[in-house]
């Protein structure tokens, strides 16, 4: 039964004409204005040569509800940034042997690691510019 009614109201909100997306890029935009104008009013008043007492207690003031702005604007893009920027995820790479490079006709990998090993020793200048081949590599097949 709830969730027949939470349905019901989340087709009337949508069908409302605003998204809770759009009201959280809206509050998320307002709040960053408030604070980006304070500040202008905080530059403003520093750069004046007299500074009252109460001059110094308004900056405060302003300095104090930015920071509010701020953190409530950083709130909601934090709310909605999931909806604008999916996330990076590791990719599983699975390799199979066919995603391998072939091994010579008859030969299991560990006899073709084992001649790759032995020509090393025999040919180190002419296989020298060759991809190394590690035990990660061996541990995989």
């Amino acid at each position: 039964m709830r969730h027949k009614v939470m349905a019901k109201i989340a087709e009337h909100a949508l069908m409302s004409g605003i998204k809770p997306i759009e009201v959280m890029l809206h509050n998320m935009r307002f709040y960053h204005g408030r604070a980006e104008s304070l500040l202008m009013r905080v530059v403003e008043r520093l750069e004046e040569t007299t500074l009252t007492g109460d001059d110094l207690k308004e900056v405060v003031t302003n300095l104090k509800d930015m920071n509010d702005y701020r953190e409530r604007a950083t709130s909601n893009a934090r709310d909605v940034a999931p909806y604008l920027h999916p996330r990076l995820s590791a990719i599983a790479v699975n390799l199979t042997n066919e995603a391998r490079a072939p091994l010579p006709e008859g030969l299991t990998l560990d006899q073709a690691l084992a001649k790759y090993e032995d020509n090393l020793r025999r040919f180190p200048k002419q296989i020298e510019n060759t991809p190394s081949v590690s035990l990660a590599t061996k541990e995989r097949a």
